[in-house]
């Protein structure tokens, strides 16, 4: 469950006693409450990333270096934006809604990408800052650290000491601690939702 939640309506104890005896009315009532929680656990998980959250838990700030020139300070914020995602799908008869890091059009780069930030990884800095490129890491952060006013003291983070031959990025779990963070909410808001739809209201 590295890349996404899936709430799974069956695991609802008297969500799927109703379900299971339910007319196309009450199905689609079911329907209707799963997606409507999904897509508020799609925003509630990009609002936390922006905030340098995953539930209750705070996420490894930014290094010195990975700070700078940022809008957000926030470690994972673009990711709130480019790769959470909501969809929903049927198997067989229960319904399925997944938020998490999904691939929607160009966004697969930025799931791949968000998936290796939730596992953590380490650089050497003597590789190619990319495949193909014609720097290193080191070098590019060389040149940044030069473009530096000499008076910020940020500008000697970038210059790094002969000995430095990695760079770790820590891992910063987000889908695990969303979802422990989040699960029975999202299962009483279902039901909820599900009961005010059989009464006639719109959610």
């Amino acid at each position: 469950m590295s890349g996404e939640v899936r709430m799974i309506v069956r695991n609802i104890r008297q969500f799927k006693a109703d379900m299971a005896r339910a007319d196309s009315v009450r199905r689609k009532a079911g329907e209707t409450a799963v997606k409507v929680e999904g897509y508020r656990l799609m925003l509630l998980m990009r609002k936390e990333l922006r905030e340098g959250k995953a539930g209750t838990t705070t996420l490894a700030p930014l290094s010195n270096i990975a700070r700078y020139g940022r809008r957000n300070p926030q470690p994972l914020a673009p990711l709130a934006r480019n790769a959470v995602r909501y969809s929903s799908f049927k198997q067989g008869r229960t319904l399925k809604a997944s938020v998490g890091f999904l691939g929607v059009r160009s966004s697969w780069s930025w799931v791949r990408l968000a998936e290796k930030l939730q596992a953590g990884f380490t650089a050497s800095v003597d590789e190619p800052i990319r495949p193909g490129a014609g720097i290193t890491i080191r070098e590019y952060l060389g040149r940044r650290g030069a473009g530096i006013g000499k008076r910020s003291s940020l500008r000697r983070f970038f210059f790094l000491r002969k000995a430095t031959r990695a760079l770790k990025t820590p891992a910063r779990p987000v889908i695990e601690p969303f979802w422990r963070a989040h699960e029975r909410e999202a299962e009483r808001n279902i039901v909820a939702n599900f009961n005010r739809k059989l009464a006639g209201e719109r959610i």
